[in-house]
Order: C-alpha cells, then structure tokens, then sequence
C-alpha cells in the first residue's frame, strides 16, 4: 500500500469524526432551544464558539495529520528515494561486481592464456634447453669418449710399450741367462774336455794307440814317440783339475806305469794344457815327477768303475754313429744326484729301481734318499714319460708319452711333439710343446764314470691351459747306450714372472740287474 492511499483514509477518518460531532451538538442545541431560548442563544454561541474550537482544533489536527502525511510522505519518499538509491547502489554494485567478475574472469582467461602460452613458451623454451643439454651432454659424452680413446690408446700404447720392455728385459735377461748358461755350459764342456783329453791320453798310452797320442800333444817329437813305443802299460790313479780358462788349464795326476826296459813305477805332478786348433793339447810332461818304485801287475784297462759300474770297453767303438732302443731288465738300479745351483738346500739323490718290464712299459719306483718319498714311474720301452703317481694318488699323466727319445738316435735327428699333462687330483692341465735335436757323440765325466754319449737338446714350452701363462726351458741331456739311460742333463727353465732354476742331474751309480755287485 502505498503512502497517498493511508493519507487519504486517514482525513476520510476525521472527517467523518467531526461531522459526527457536530451531527450530535446540532441535536443538542434543538433541544435546548426548544426549552430555553436564551440558553439557546448561549448555547448557540457556546457550540459555535466550541464548534469553531473544535474546528480550529481540527484544522489544526488536520495540519498536524497533513505535516505528518507530508513528512510520512517525505520520508515515504525519502525512503523511497533511500530505497531507489540503495537499489542503484547495489545494482551499480551489482554491476561494479559484475563488471569486477567478468574483468577477473577475462583477466583470469588472459592470465591463462598467458599461463599456457608462457607455459608452451616454457615448454618449448625447455624442450630447446632440453635438447641442447643432450646436444651438449652427447658433445661431452664424445669428447669424454674420444679422450678416454685417446687415453685408453694411449695406455694401451704405454701398456704394449711396457710389455715389450718388459718382452724385451725377458728376453733380454732369458738371452743373458742363456748366454750365461752357455758360457757356464762352455765353461764346463772346457773343463770336462780338459779332464778327458788328460784321461783319452792315458787311455791312447795305454792301448799302444800313438797316432792318437801324438795328436794329443802340443809339441810332439820323435823321442816322444820311442818313449811311448817302449811303454808297455800305464794306469791312472787319481785326476783333478787345477784351474781352467778358455786358453790354458792345469791338470794334476797320479798315475803308475811300466816300460820294456824298468820296473813298475809311480808319478804325480802336473800337465799344462793349451787351447790350440780348437781342442786342448798337452804342452808338456816335463813337470811330471817320479815318486817311487813298485812292482804292480800289468793292467789291460785303467777305466774299471766303481762296484757295479759297467766296464768302459763295452762302449760300442768311436766310429759307431747310432745309439739303439736300450735294452731295460727287471732289477736295473740307477742312483741320481739332483744339483740346484740357485738353492742348494733341495738338492738330494734319488734310486731308481726297475720293477717290471714289457713291451708296451717300464715300471719304476723312485725313492728320494733324503726325505724317503717314493713315487711309481712309468716309461714306454724307449723311456718317454708315461705318468707319475704318489702313495696318496697324487701323480701326473701325459697323452701322448713325453717324446725325450726317438730310437734309433743319430746326430742330425730331429723331433717335436705337443702333449696334455693332467693333474689326477685337480683334473688341471698344461700343454707340454717339445722341440728335440740330436747332437755330436761326446765323452762325459760324471761320478759314476767317463761315457761315451750322444747330445740331446730339447726346448720346450709348457703352457697352463687355464691362466695361459708359459714356463719356458731347454733340457740338454746326454744319452748313454752303456747304461740305457742319459747320464748327465742341464735343464734350465724360466717361469712366467721371469724368475729362472736351474737342475744338474747326473748319474752316481748304475748297477745292472744282469751284472751282479
């Protein structure tokens, strides 16, 4: 409802009141008047003069119910107007918020916006990056690898260089040992030389032999050579070697001897040599003296070895050139003694004595003198190695035989072979390569006696099937047909790390089972 229509009801109110009141005092004052007429006229002038307070009265009622229906109404308005303004202002702030909203939402769309367009910037930006970090990454990736090219090349150069230093040192010191070893070989073969040409003298005196002898001495004449045609024997007691140089040697023996023309008797002293025409010569014998008189029966051969040695003049004649397949029995004993010139306290003697034979092996068994190991040996009829076996099953095979001999022997031969050694506990195994030449007859010294033997030099190369590492050596023996076996070796051997042994084996005694002691 609005303010107009409550005015209007409001004045419809009083006036409807005032005439009412007025309809009531008219009625009063008829009555009156009826009754007093004076009174009337008082009365009359009373109820005007009411009437006309009451008019006033409403006048100023109606004034007041208009003042108030004017400020209803202005304030009606007012209100009105506070109302409309409070509507425009939240419609303004409707509008401000809408603006605001839809100002946010562009702004938020242009903030996404910018978001996914910086974001894909961002994105290309770090693919970019992205890539030219794995460009970058694969440029050092390269430049590391061609360094470490460059380097590993570079080690591996320094590494090949150091291996063949170290090649070379090998060699050079393996040429060094060889050279050595030659020389100390030389050396020996010179001494040993010089000891056989003393007793080759002797033995040629002794078998009237004088061409020989001659040849044998430096200076020969003809009264050396009456004084060797009136010798009837001689026999040689002691030898020892003095001192040796590759030029001259001193000699000293013992020796008894008889002519047509005197008794039995004894000389010592001392025989110069020299080194001419590529052999050792007797300078003199001047420095031979005399020592006593005895009477001794004449003896056909000085060369007797010790108990159980076979005797020299069963070594088959010098011009004899081919040394045949030994002929081994049951009950042959051989007794070694093993040298080691790099440690000395594992040298030690071993007897070796022959148990059974047939023509497929030779049966062994081998006992150390020192320490009482025995180990069973088995050879083919020609003496290559066939195995090795302890007491506690402990032992070595080979596949095919070790290949030392290849009967008939004579100078000039050769062979090679390549053969598996198994470890019968561990199943390891090494490859065993040998390269055999056969060399010149030669007399070798040993303690057992003077042999005539054949040269046998053997290189070979065992290699570890599972490190691969080498043991390099060379085995120089000499193959005697009076015993059947070599009386003498050198062998030498160098180990991966360069280290090098050295073994002199040779023959003390040999005792055949058909010769009895």
């Amino acid at each position: 409802m609005t303010t107009e229509t409550s005015f209007f009801r409001k004045s419809l109110i009083i006036l409807s009141g005032l005439f009412s009141t007025i309809g009531v005092i008219g009625g009063v004052l008829d009555v009156v008047q009826k009754f007093n007429p004076q009174q009337t006229n008082d009365t009359q002038r009373l109820i005007d003069y009411n009437a006309q307070q009451a008019l006033l009265q409403r006048q100023a009622q109606q004034q007041e119910a208009q003042r108030r229906s004017e400020d209803e109404r202005q304030a009606e308005a007012q209100r009105l107007i506070n109302y409309g303004a409070q509507q425009a202002l939240l419609q303004m702030q409707a509008q401000q918020q809408e603006t605001q909203r839809r100002t946010e939402e562009a702004r938020q769309a242009e903030a996404q916006r910018l978001i996914e367009q910086n974001a894909q910037q961002a994105l290309l930006q770090m693919q970019v990056q992205q890539q030219e970090a794995e460009r970058r990454t694969e440029e050092a990736r390269q430049t590391e690898a061609q360094r470490l090219i460059e380097q590993n090349a570079q080690q591996a150069l320094l590494q090949m260089q150091a291996q063949q230093q170290e090649a070379q040192r090998r060699s050079e010191e393996a040429r060094q040992a060889e050279a050595q070893q030659q020389e100390t070989q030389r050396v020996l073969e010179r001494k040993t030389q010089v000891l056989e040409t003393v007793q080759s003298y002797f033995e040629f005196v002794n078998r009237h032999q004088i061409t020989q002898v001659m040849h044998i001495l430096a200076n020969p004449t003809d009264k050396t050579r009456k004084v060797l045609e009136n010798t009837e024997w001689v026999r040689l007691n002691d030898i020892a070697l003095v001192n040796a140089d590759n030029e001259q040697a001193i000699v000293n023996v013992r020796f008894q001897g008889k002519s047509k023309d005197s008794s039995v008797r004894e000389y010592t002293g001392s025989i110069p040599l020299q080194w001419l025409d590529h052999q050792w010569k007797i300078i003199t014998l001047t420095k031979l003296q005399q020592v006593s008189n005895t009477i001794e029966p004449p003896v056909a051969d000085h060369h007797s070895y010790q108990k159980g040695k076979k005797d020299e003049n069963k070594v088959d004649s010098l011009d004899e050139s081919v040394a045949n397949a030994p002929s081994v029995t049951s009950g042959d004993r051989y007794i070694y003694e093993s040298i080691y010139p790099n440690n000395s306290k594992i040298n030690n003697k071993t007897e070796r004595i022959v148990a059974s034979v047939t023509n497929k092996k030779i049966l062994l068994y081998s006992k150390n003198l020192t320490s009482d190991f025995v180990r069973q040996l088995e050879y083919t009829p020609e003496w290559n190695f066939l195995s090795s076996k302890s007491k506690d099953g402990s032992g070595l095979t080979y596949n095919p035989p070790l290949k030392y001999f290849e009967f008939p022997l004579t100078t000039g031969d050769s062979w090679s072979q390549d053969s598996i050694e198994t470890n019968i506990k561990t199943g390891k195994k090494r490859k065993h390569s040998i390269s055999t030449t056969v060399g010149d007859w030669e007399q070798v010294a040993v303690p057992a006696g003077t042999f005539r033997a054949i040269k046998i030099t053997a290189q070979t190369n065992v290699i570890d099937l599972e490190t691969g590492k080498p043991i390099i050596g060379k085995d120089i023996s000499w193959y005697s047909p009076d015993v059947g076996r070599s009386v003498k070796s050198l062998i030498t051997s160098t180990n991966p790390d360069g280290q090098q042994e050295k073994q002199i084996i040779q023959l003390l005694e040999y005792h055949s089972a058909e010769t009895p002691d």
